[in-house]
């Protein structure tokens, strides 16, 4: 009876994280760090039989990826600019 009730809160709590998480950066890569880790994955995407909570677990993925997305979005530009320009260079020197 505890549980039901306590699931009812889940989206607020959900709700709290993600706001944290589109806040904090270095907390944002830790998540994404920590689910480089197969158990991880296993556990919470894959084994986990509560649908819901795997579509929870996703969205904080995906809004951690996304924060850490909009603070780093210059510099993935620049890397990738620079990655294509070395491509291109290559291609021209074969």
């Amino acid at each position: 009876m505890i549980r039901a009730r306590e699931r009812k809160l889940v989206p607020q709590y959900i709700q709290i994280i993600r706001e944290a998480l589109i806040k904090n950066i270095p907390l944002s890569i830790w998540l994404i760090e920590s689910f480089s880790n197969q158990d991880l994955i296993k556990e919470f995407l894959i084994d986990c039989p509560i649908p819901d909570m795997k579509r929870f677990v996703a969205g904080l993925l995906k809004t951690a990826m996304q924060a850490i997305y909009s603070f780093e979005a210059e510099a993935i530009k620049s890397y990738c600019n620079a990655m294509d320009s070395g491509i291109v260079d290559y291609i021209q020197q074969s």
